[in-house]
């Protein structure tokens, strides 16, 4: 078996995980979503420093609490991996 081949299982057996169950794809987009929000957010933050922006503290609380939820999401997606046996683990 070539690696083309298996990169193919690999690939297919990704999509049908997140497709089969409702739960996955929800904690998948949570994911997706709370991780973008983050990156707006520390990219508003830089863009506009402590001194010019009073909201700063805040904003920074906030994408570090969106970046956490997106973790807690990762980390449950991740924790299912091995009933996934296509994945070769």
């Amino acid at each position: 078996m070539t690696q083309s081949d298996t990169h193919l299982s690999w690939a297919v057996a990704f999509h049908q995980r997140f497709v089969g169950e409702p739960a996955r794809a929800g904690l998948l987009i949570g994911h997706l979503a709370f991780n973008t929000i983050a990156l707006i957010l520390a990219s508003v933050q830089i863009w506009r420093p402590g001194g010019q922006f009073r909201n700063h503290k805040t904003l920074g609380q906030l994408c570090v609490g969106s970046f956490a939820l997106s973790m807690v999401c990762a980390g449950l997606l991740n924790s299912e991996l091995h009933a996934v046996k296509s994945y070769g683990l």
